[in-house]
């Protein structure tokens, strides 16, 4: 059974795993690495990890880590896929999917969380250290060294990628109080990049029931985009075209003008003039305002890159064989800032600080599929240190508005045949470095699929990944936050206005601009922090913290009550093994949600939490004669709400427990209560979403906005979750 339409233009419809990322390698995070250890020394390591209550526990954390090692000490790094460890260690069919079926994933996660709890407390002082790095089943085995007992300097553990920052700021300031320096997270932790969904959600307005996408038609495919510093206007030109769009942003209107010369890449001064480069020569100036062209400056050859100050006094051009030079828009006068060959992008940072040029034909310090990046002083034009050995090949770069982060688009140095792949975790893949720009460190390697395109900074958090679908990733967990299935069309750029309200994204078929009006950043701050959140834009990774939710069956994403929704079809359900440091029920808690039923004829699970003994667990549900109950147990019975339900209406439905009380609301309002229900510690319970069991009839209909906290919010949080939804500019409808 699918989904019904809704009237929306493309159906949204992702299999887990469709957006798999095939590689976090963490680069400049990396633990020491000393002489790797003896095969016996890493089954003794073994032996000591299996020994702790979480892994003594589940036979499964135990196979899943004794695979992988084993295999990768033995040399057999082609078994360490994701179909065959489903296949030797969960014992899937031979017909085994994994990208419907997560199982893998999420258990690599898990086992992620365990190594790096053990890490921090019993193994902190173990010789050996076992990783499992982001994103592929290859592990990390070294020597921890120099010994804490000789004076050396700290030793690292790789960042935690997706653990809640609290967590790994207790256990540094812990060890520090202490004087034992077992565990010290480096500096490569993206510095002072926090805040849930900060500043306001991209693609909700858009997405959500009711919406239909914008698009303004063009008669070219929009390859290259830039915006007035007023926000007013928009400019697109296919790769190398002679035609320029400008695209009036307050009516949408379009108007063509024909260039003498074929273009390429844009600068837009703080004066109103838009500088074209031309690939064949020189450099077109067009004055915003009138919409009409100044001038041609000539520069000798063909200009590929091109950035401006920005005070509008010098504008910087790669010029491939003709090296970077810098051209005065006071004089005219054309400088040579570098003669190294074959420069082909440059970005300067918002404050002006910092260039970045891209090379290919090796550049300095480069070869083939591996060229390199040279950063530059913007003021004094000086050389400040050149990024190589990765793998690129010219690609543009990002820079956030900050200064602080860079984006390296390695392109197809993962993807081309031509190339070594050497540094490549995965290939086939698109290939992306995030660069700490004061050290030119990198933090972190990214490999997507190779049908991924181009990445764009939005703000100091997040940056958008262009494809066959716009991505909105976290630039410090990493994680996608929002996603909107293109099909078969293909995203190529992207623009926003300043004040970060509008965004415009360029597509191929039809060609044209996708419009979206972002959420107010006031939308964000009011959230009450979660410590779990699933807010179903597209993704089933936790926008909050670590926990990423596997589908069983077709789960599928359609418009819903706050952007998009995940859709089960009464056989469909969510679930997660773990939901690592969040334990229900070990302390108080609340529970929200968004819920519209498709049909209503008999029960329909909405939160199934199971402990890890038969007599433990928390449900939420609507009863046969569509009310919504809340039971626990041992102790509580079930909590049933006034109201009645009804199909094809969505509410807001939520409970909160206290020291003293269990309360149940529906739309913002109190609607029963009890005494608060018993703690009890259970460790690792899996969480089930639209289900009791599977197998079992499971909910027919929609689940949006799925939140957990780790406490009890108050009657007027509640409300105020709902109201912020329900009226006002936060109002997706």
């Amino acid at each position: 059974m699918s989904a019904p339409d809704h009237g929306y233009p493309r159906q949204l419809v992702i299999e887990c795993g469709a957006f798999e990322l095939l590689s976090m390698g963490t680069t400049s995070s990396q633990p020491e690495k000393g002489t790797p250890p003896a095969p016996a020394a890493v089954e003794a390591q073994l032996g000591r990890i299996f020994a702790v209550d979480a892994f003594a526990r589940s036979e499964r954390l135990k196979s899943f880590l004794g695979f992988v090692v084993r295999k990768h000490l033995s040399g057999d790094q082609a078994s360490l896929k994701e179909y065959t460890i489903g296949i030797e260690v969960f014992g899937k069919p031979p017909e085994f999917d994994p990208r419907i079926d997560s199982t893998v994933r999420v258990r690599a996660n898990k086992l992620r969380l365990e190594l790096e709890t053990y890490y921090a407390a019993a193994g902190q002082n173990d010789e050996i250290l076992i990783t499992l790095p982001k994103g592929h089943y290859i592990p990390e085995i070294v020597l921890r060294s120099p010994s804490r007992e000789t004076g050396g300097p700290p030793l690292s553990l790789p960042a935690p990628s997706r653990i809640g920052r609290k967590f790994a700021l207790t256990l540094v300031i812990a060890a520090l109080m202490v004087t034992i320096l077992a565990v010290a997270f480096r500096s490569h932790t993206i510095p002072a990049l926090s805040g849930y969904l900060s500043p306001g959600r991209l693609l909700v307005r858009a997405t959500s029931e009711g919406k239909r996408l914008k698009l303004i038609p063009l008669t070219h495919e929009p390859y290259t985009l830039a915006i007035s510093t007023a926000g007013d206007k928009v400019f697109s030109i296919t790769g190398f075209g002679r035609q320029l769009s400008i695209i009036r942003t307050v009516d949408g209107s379009v108007k063509t003008l024909d260039l003498p010369r074929e273009a390429g890449a844009f600068a837009v001064s703080p004066s109103g003039r838009l500088y074209i480069a031309s690939p064949v020569e020189g450099v077109m100036v067009l004055d915003i305002a009138k919409e009409r062209l100044l001038a041609e400056m000539p520069t000798g050859g063909p200009v590929i890159g091109v950035a401006i100050d920005p005070a509008g006094k010098r504008l910087f051009l790669a010029m491939g064989q003709l090296g970077f030079k810098r051209l005065s828009l006071d004089s005219g006068v054309l400088t040579q800032i570098t003669d190294r060959v074959c420069p082909v992008d440059v970005a300067i940072d918002p404050h002006g600080k910092r260039l970045f040029v891209a090379y290919q034909c090796s550049g300095p310090a480069g070869h083939a599929g591996h060229d390199s990046v040279e950063v530059f002083d913007a003021e004094t034009e000086a050389s400040l240190g050149i990024v190589s050995g990765l793998p690129l090949v010219g690609g543009p770069v990002s820079v956030s508005p900050d200064d602080r982060l860079a984006m390296l688009d390695g392109s197809d140095a993962c993807s081309n045949p031509a190339y070594d792949h050497a540094g490549c975790s995965s290939a086939p893949s698109r290939v992306f470095h995030l660069l700490r720009a004061a050290d030119r460190q990198i933090f972190h390697t990214f490999n997507y699929p190779p049908k991924n395109g181009r990445v764009f900074f939005v703000d100091n958090l997040r940056f958008l990944m262009l494809g066959h679908s716009i991505s909105v990733v976290d630039a410090a967990k990493y994680a996608v936050l929002e996603r909107l299935d293109l099909g078969d069309d293909q995203a190529l750029s992207a623009v926003l206005t300043r004040d970060r309200s509008r965004l415009w994204v360029g597509v191929k078929s039809p060609p044209g601009l996708l419009e979206f009006d972002l959420e107010s950043s006031s939308c964000a701050a009011q959230e009450v922090n979660p410590a779990m959140m699933f807010p179903a834009d597209g993704s089933f990774e936790d926008a909050a913290d670590q926990t990423v939710l596997g589908a069983h069956g077709p789960v599928t994403f359609t418009p819903g009550k706050i952007g998009q929704a995940f859709f089960l079809d009464g056989h469909s359900y969510l679930s997660a093994d773990s939901t690592g440091y969040y334990k229900l029920n070990r302390h108080n808690f609340s529970i929200a949600m968004y819920v519209k039923f498709a049909a209503t004829q008999g029960e329909a699970a909405l939160i199934d939490w199971k402990g890890t003994a038969p007599d433990r667990g928390i449900r939420m549900l609507k009863s046969g004669d569509n009310h919504i109950v809340f039971e626990a147990w041992p102790g509580r019975g079930p909590i049933t709400s006034v109201s009645a339900v009804a199909p094809d209406t969505w509410y807001h439905i939520a409970v909160t427990k206290t020291d003293d009380l269990v309360t149940l609301f529906v739309n913002g309002k109190g609607e029963a209560s009890d005494k608060a229900l018993p703690r009890f510690p259970d460790y690792d319970a899996p969480l089930l979403l639209g289900a009791y069991e599977p197998g079992l009839p499971s909910l027919h209909g929609w689940l949006d906005e799925i939140a957990f906290y780790n406490r009890g919010l108050t009657a007027g949080e509640i409300g105020n979750l709902y109201r912020q939804r329900a009226t006002g500019t936060c109002a997706p409808n």
